[in-house]
């Protein structure tokens, strides 16, 4: 009778235990955000307007980053599964920890897929860290 009790004890335990992990991973977000060394954060953002694309791109780097360089911003429409290219601005530089671009793509089409993206080189102490991100947009 005493075993009895003692895996009763146990399995009940288990349970409970099992239970209590159950409620912890359950508050975990699901996305994870990019993590970057260099870089305190990333704004891609583009809107439609009167048949245009506005987009703007805001790169923050921490405050004893030298130069944000070989910034390249790719403006991208999604047809048939594929991305084909509509704009691009390549090489574009900022002495400093913050680069900003504001930009219009005319004559975008509604009901498409549209994506914002940049490449940069940040650069802080002598290393570099090598930034990708976007963002996508149904007008």
């Amino acid at each position: 009778m005493c075993i009895q009790k003692k895996f009763k004890v146990i399995l009940i335990s288990v349970l409970i235990l099992s239970m209590l992990s159950l409620s912890i991973s359950a508050q975990i977000p699901e996305s994870i955000s990019p993590y970057w060394v260099h870089t305190r954060r990333v704004i891609l953002s583009h809107t439609y307007e009167s048949g245009n694309a506005e987009f703007y791109v805001d790169i923050k780097g921490l405050e004893d980053v030298d130069s944000i360089q070989n910034v390249d911003i790719e403006f991208s429409v999604e047809i048939d599964d594929e991305w084909v290219l509509l704009a691009s601005w390549n090489n574009l530089s900022v002495t400093g920890n913050r680069f900003q671009f504001e930009g219009t793509v005319p004559n975008v089409e509604l009901g498409y897929t549209y994506r914002l993206s940049v490449y940069a080189d940040v650069h802080r102490n002598g290393t570099i860290e090598w930034l990708t991100d976007y963002f996508d947009n149904t007008y």
